[in-house]
């Protein structure tokens, strides 16, 4: 028992492969594949990127603080470029064509802002003193206050993303970082 057979379907396929270029890894021919796309989108030098409808330009990048606001209009002239407002910025040379809205510290995960944000620079959160950073999904954090060590000493100082690692004395044990009598 074979697949049915469309009547007409055989040659627009045929001709399909031999436009487009079916190969078994994948689709290629119209679409350029990624390597050529970025040789294409490197074709500037460092601090410049290719003008988005004339691929033979490159314009200049925009300084960090600052946002495209119109593409150059041709080879060697300047790119218009506007500083970015109160609450948004860009931290380094770009062609964003807005700038970045700047990040606010999480008062309910206790962080503290250690640097405003400025127009080439986003808020720097962190945590009091004694205090340390536990990440729970990618950069994103909570401050935790640091172990004390009571009924022990400390091994290991609390760090900027680490506990303090605590010895138990005699007679204690380690129990989620606190040392906890033996008789409990």
């Amino acid at each position: 028992m074979g697949l049915p057979i469309v009547p007409g379907l055989l040659p627009p396929l045929v001709l399909l492969n031999v436009l487009v270029g079916i190969h078994p890894s994948g689709v290629i021919g119209l679409v350029p594949p990624l390597m050529d796309r970025e040789k294409r989108d490197s074709l500037c030098p460092q601090g410049k990127y290719n003008h988005p409808q004339n691929h033979s330009i490159c314009c200049t990048k925009c300084h960090k603080g600052t946002y495209l606001y119109n593409d150059c209009p041709g080879p060697g002239l300047d790119t218009d470029c506007r500083e970015c407002e109160n609450g948004t910025f860009t931290a380094s040379e770009n062609h964003l064509r807005q700038c970045l809205s700047c990040s606010m510290c999480r008062k309910e995960l206790s962080q503290v802002e250690l640097s405003p944000c400025t127009v080439n620079q986003d808020t720097v959160c962190g945590c009091k003193k004694n205090q340390f950073r536990q990440y729970f999904s990618g950069k994103r954090f909570r401050c935790m206050n640091c172990s004390l060590c009571l009924n022990g000493t400390v091994n290991i100082p609390c760090q900027e993303s680490q506990n303090t690692v605590c010895n138990c004395h005699a007679g204690f044990f380690p129990r989620e970082n606190e040392c906890v009598s033996c008789s409990e």
